[in-house]
């Protein structure tokens, strides 16, 4: 699995978004801080791989670091924003996503993108990168990338810098910028990840939800679809697992009150 050779596989599902769907409005429609797909889907991730500990996990180099707590990243859109200084992205960290609820997890999320499209970047490492990419010419940034991997690679320093991006998974959405269009279905996408300072195990792409003709009883009909992408790597586990883990997932969101509680107030285990 060296260089330039990757241990990535793309694989994509569609999940019947049916109850999510209503679980959302119901709860959208009382008191609290507002829950989307995202926040939803975060949830859904934080519960799944807490149940399968084999896949919480990451390559730090040569040493395949398993993870009590599920932590999640996912990028921050800055277009519009006084702080952008020249980038587009920055990004939030939730760690232990599988202990919070998901009203939590929304409220959270939603004060971290706040504060990072204020340009107060929360995670420390986060900030080291940011500044980097902001400030430092396109040579030092490169340079900067290889001494981040040579940090990561470290045995001694590498269990610091876990512990500073406390990370398994990324929940990207990279078909959030396009409304429903006409005529127009996503159907996936393969994803092919950065080198080896790629320090998570799982990337997960959302796209918009979309009516597609699903099988009802042995009938079609039309249903609300959320398209995913699951990208994870090879090294840390196999297709089996990755199977279980995408059923886990759909299970919960076509039917997230069990886990979450009516009110999305259910903390995880």
């Amino acid at each position: 699995m060296q260089h330039p050779n990757s241990p990535y596989v793309s694989t994509n599902f569609a999940v019947e978004f049916t109850g999510s769907r209503a679980y959302l409005d119901r709860l959208n429609s009382a008191e609290g801080p507002r829950v989307s797909v995202n926040h939803l889907f975060a949830a859904a991730v934080g519960r799944a791989f807490v149940e399968f500990p084999g896949a919480n996990a990451r390559v730090l180099g040569k040493t395949i670091r398993r993870e009590k707590h599920v932590g999640i990243a996912a990028p921050v859109s800055l277009l519009g924003t006084d702080t952008a200084a020249g980038r587009e992205l920055s990004m939030m960290v939730l760690p232990k996503v599988d202990q919070l609820s998901l009203r939590d997890i929304a409220e959270r999320s939603r004060r971290i993108v706040s504060s990072e499209r204020e340009g107060r970047v929360q995670n420390p490492f986060t900030r080291i990168m940011m500044a980097a990419a902001t400030y430092a010419p396109a040579s030092a940034l490169e340079r900067s990338f290889d001494w981040t991997w040579s940090l990561i690679s470290n045995p001694l320093m590498g269990p610091i810098t876990a512990r500073a991006l406390p990370v398994t998974v990324a929940i990207s959405n990279p078909g959030s910028a396009f409304a429903d269009i006409e005529g127009l279905r996503f159907r996936g996408a393969a994803i092919n990840l950065p080198g080896p300072g790629w320090c998570v195990g799982s990337l997960f792409g959302l796209t918009p939800v979309q009516d597609e003709v699903v099988v009802v009883n042995g009938a079609p009909a039309v249903r609300p679809v959320l398209p995913v992408m699951f990208v994870f790597d090879h090294r840390l586990f196999d297709g089996v697992m990755a199977g279980k883990v995408m059923a886990r997932i759909s299970g919960i969101l076509q039917n997230p009150e069990p886990v979450f509680g009516a009110d999305g107030r259910r903390s995880g285990p």
